[in-house]
């Protein structure tokens, strides 16, 4: 309170009037405002947003198109699959320049159908053949293989 009455008071005595010392002030502002613009925008090839990454999470999508592909191989049809959890992951050395990683993991799936009212829940084990002293891949382009494909726990039936 007394900031703005001492400012008042230097106003007056100076002889600006309250409306002069409104009007100034708005003047000010209007013409400032639009200089600190502030574009929300990343440029391009700007990162949006970062945030910290699980190891699972790196594994997970770079294995995504091959997981989809035998989900939907497995159903015969496109599926709504989500929820992946690795539950095992390991190294498999068959000599110092031959190994491979196996993964299994859990996912919940939907097959769309009227039948069923919840997720059922699968498993599958893939191998993922390194790489890293060989440039041979499988003849279907890829070194992630998959190994096993378990229903593990089938939806419940809605009753007819």
């Amino acid at each position: 309170d007394f900031i703005p009455f001492c400012a008042l008071s230097v106003a007056k005595g100076m002889g600006i009037t309250m409306e002069k010392l409104l009007l100034c002030s708005m003047l000010v502002f209007v013409f400032t405002g639009p200089s600190t613009l502030v574009d929300a925008h990343p440029t391009k090839g700007e990162a949006v947003k970062r945030v910290y990454a699980t190891s699972e999470q790196i594994l997970l999508d770079m294995m995504w198109t091959s997981i989809n592909r035998y989900v939907n191989d497995n159903y015969g049809h496109d599926v709504f699959w989500a929820e992946p959890r690795i539950t095992d992951a390991r190294l498999e050395a068959k000599s110092p320049n031959n190994w491979s990683y196996v993964v299994s993991l859990m996912i919940k799936v939907d097959d769309h159908s009227d039948q069923y009212q919840d997720f059922g829940l699968d498993q599958m084990t893939i191998k993922i053949d390194s790489s890293q002293y060989n440039n041979k891949r499988s003849s279907n382009g890829s070194n992630i293989h998959l190994v096993e494909y378990k229903k593990f726990v089938l939806p419940q039936r809605l009753n007819p």
